[in-house]
């Protein structure tokens, strides 16, 4: 599946998390302009899906931290992923934004067959990524580490990183 959606130029990718609207709002976009700056913006569509407390509409105070931080998201709101279950089924790559994102990606029948990569843990790793951070600083962080998620998405299942991506076989 995989290769299919590459030679028909287009990945389609996911970001989900519990945490908050405007942080996944962030990711994705942030996400998006990266995969632009590396020539991947007819080939890559980034979709943002909130559980629990991370979907609905942002806070206009969060999005106003984003628009300082040069954030532009390309919405102000993350659909439910319970009503939103065709993004996850459409989704080549699933990226979870905490472990417990991506453990519930991998329970759910849609996941069986793709990466789940677990956004916090990757960018973790630098130990600046952690959702504790002010917002405007965690925007900063993951534009400086963002390119290590998109190379991840764009060299495919076979060739992930153990420790950060999981793929559902139930």
């Amino acid at each position: 599946m995989q290769e299919q959606a590459i030679s028909d130029g287009l990945r389609q990718v996911a970001v989900v998390g519990s945490d908050s609207v405007a942080l996944l709002l962030a990711t994705a976009s942030i996400l998006g302009e990266c995969a632009a700056r590396h020539g991947w913006s007819e080939r890559l569509r980034v979709s943002a899906v909130g559980r629990g407390s991370a979907a609905g509409r942002a806070r206009a105070a969060d999005l106003a931290l984003l628009a300082r931080a040069g954030v532009k998201p390309g919405s102000d709101s993350c659909p439910e992923i319970v009503a939103k279950q065709g993004i996850i089924s459409a989704a080549d790559t699933l990226v979870g934004w905490s472990s417990p994102d991506a453990d519930y990606l991998l329970e759910l029948d849609e996941s069986v067959g793709k990466p789940v990569l677990c956004l916090q843990e990757l960018l973790g790793a630098e130990g600046s990524c952690d959702g504790e951070l002010p917002l405007e600083e965690l925007v900063e962080n993951m534009r400086e580490l963002m390119p290590v998620l998109l190379r991840q998405i764009i060299a495919g299942s076979s060739e992930l990183d153990d420790d950060i991506c999981f793929t559902s076989d139930f």
